[in-house]
């Protein structure tokens, strides 16, 4: 592969973000189209292509599920917030910020902006097809958000409304799923209206071993970051 192929492939990998955020510009159809087109050819075990997608754009459905993911999520982080699981999670941060960053969770915000999304995709699949569908749905959503990142778009990849299947059967309840499907996540989609700093990864030396298991194949990180994204 050409050099300039490979600096593009790697600039939309790494200037990838969870964006939670967006303007209302409406997304366009042809976009949506390139981004499922992408999906459609994620590697899938034995090529069974589990996956099924729901675009959804009515306002009052997209607020209804948003307001299911941040009862859950508000629901699950509060629980781990009695059982002092989050301020151990987030003791190496100041003070301040930390509170912060709990009040967030508890409120439930961490899913609940979906509800403000332009689109949401239901990412969804059926049980016992394919060899691993989970694997599968979620190669193909990670086609779907780079390819949206790649046409100018922000995603978020959220399971806050789904992760618990008495959330996960009000949302297919609101899309109409049928008995031998569900929605395993949802997607949120629009033009970002915020640019995250990256967030650090672990240097390739930490995590790549040679022939066995904590023996390290670079001494230092093979890749050079760049620039800028």
């Amino acid at each position: 592969m050409a050099s300039q192929e490979i600096d593009y492939l790697m600039r939309i990998i790494k200037g990838r973000r969870s964006i939670r955020k967006y303007k209302e510009d409406p997304v366009p159809d042809k976009s949506l189209e390139i981004m499922l087109e992408a999906a459609r050819w994620a590697p899938n075990g034995e090529n069974f292509q589990p996956w099924r997608f729901i675009i959804v754009r009515d306002r009052e459905t997209i607020r209804k599920i948003g307001l299911i993911g941040a009862r859950a999520s508000g629901r699950r982080f509060l629980q781990q917030y009695m059982d002092g699981a989050l301020d151990k999670r987030f003791a190496k941060l100041p003070t301040e910020k930390r509170e912060k960053i709990i009040k967030k969770m508890i409120e439930g915000r961490v899913s609940g902006f979906v509800g403000t999304a332009p689109v949401l995709i239901a990412a969804c699949g059926q049980p016992n097809v394919g060899v691993d569908m989970p694997m599968d749905l979620a190669a193909a959503t990670q086609n779907l958000c780079l390819a949206a990142h790649a046409l100018g778009l922000g995603a978020c990849w959220v399971i806050g409304a789904t992760k618990d299947p008495r959330d996960g059967d009000k949302v297919e309840k609101l899309l109409g799923i049928p008995d031998e499907a569900f929605v395993h996540y949802v997607i949120s989609l629009g033009y970002p209206d915020e640019f995250p700093n990256p967030r650090p990864r672990k240097p390739l030396a930490d995590i790549v071993y040679s022939e066995k298991y904590g023996v390290r194949f670079f001494e230092d990180s093979a890749v050079a970051e760049p620039e800028s994204l």
